[in-house]
């Protein structure tokens, strides 16, 4: 995920608001789908999840209630050792897309 000030920078898409949010999948640099949902943190998750290249899912916990639930923190889970996996797995194939055999190129 990056932040963009299209007023301030030449952006190759067309913008039409602010914020404008837009998902580039790995593997298709040229092929942006933008989102149009509202702005909740559960909403962009599925938005990734199901435009994404790799359909990762995420999901949300409130610090406060995991720590006065006596629960373990999500990073000490298995289920979180497996999207860790799962993320590292898919950042590498981001790269691969990105830096491909002609070397760095930017978005």
């Amino acid at each position: 995920m990056a932040k963009c000030d299209a007023t301030l920078n030449d952006v190759p898409d067309e913008i039409r608001g602010f914020p404008t949010i837009k998902l580039y999948p790995a593997g298709k640099k040229n092929a942006p789908v933008e989102y149009s949902g509202d702005r909740s943190i559960e909403s962009l998750i599925q938005f990734i999840k199901d435009k994404g290249t790799h359909g990762i899912a995420a999901s949300v916990m409130d610090p406060v209630q995991v720590q006065e639930q006596g629960q373990a923190a999500p990073a000490a889970t298995p289920t979180a050792e497996g999207v860790k996996e799962k993320v590292a797995k898919a950042a590498e194939k981001v790269a691969d897309a990105v830096m491909g055999d002609a070397g760095h190129d930017e978005l």
